[in-house]
């Protein structure tokens, strides 16, 4: 089932806060100078990293679709 534009755009901004959050989650990190694990927090921190790409990718999708959305219109 396709999503709506308006689907999509509540997509892209649940997609944004988890952005935000995991950013604030990598700065704790940085300032405490822990990781979620007792290894290394260079580990967690990529982790974190692949986290924020993949979202990124998402809202790029969902974008991608709005656009196609208004071009059938």
């Amino acid at each position: 089932m396709d999503m709506t534009k308006e689907e999509l755009e509540y997509q892209i901004a649940t997609e944004q806060a988890f952005i935000k959050k995991q950013r604030a989650a990598q700065d704790r990190m940085r300032t405490q100078n822990s990781g979620v694990r007792s290894g290394s927090i260079s580990a967690d921190l990529a982790a974190f990293d692949l986290t924020i790409f993949n979202a990124k990718d998402r809202i790029a999708e969902h974008e991608k679709k709005i656009e196609e959305l208004e071009n059938e219109n």
